[in-house]
Parts: C-alpha cells; structure tokens; sequence
C-alpha cells in the first residue's frame, strides 16, 4: 500500500495518521517516510504536492 496525499498531508495507509506535511510546491524523489504511529516505513515520489 502507498500513503496518499490529503489536505496537505502525506497519509498513512494502514492507521490513517498523517506523516508529513506536503506543501504545493512540495517535490521530492525516493522519499523515506516513516510513520510514528504503526512503525513502517514507505518510498514515496512527490511531484508539485501530489504523490507519483
């Protein structure tokens, strides 16, 4: 499962939590993110605010 982008934050998909704030001019390429909440970590691409 990939985290998704709402309300300007990247979200977690297994326990809904946000784990990071994404602004719109937010770029970003193999991103480790890593949520505080459930201990995963996920790859993420972000592309002017929205996940690739």
């Amino acid at each position: 499962m990939i985290p998704t982008v709402r309300d300007g934050f990247l979200i977690c998909p297994y326990d809904g939590a946000r784990i990071m704030r994404v602004l719109p001019k937010t770029t970003a390429t193999n991103l480790v993110v890593w949520c505080r909440k459930c201990k995963r970590e996920y790859v993420v691409n972000i592309d002017r605010g929205e996940r690739l």
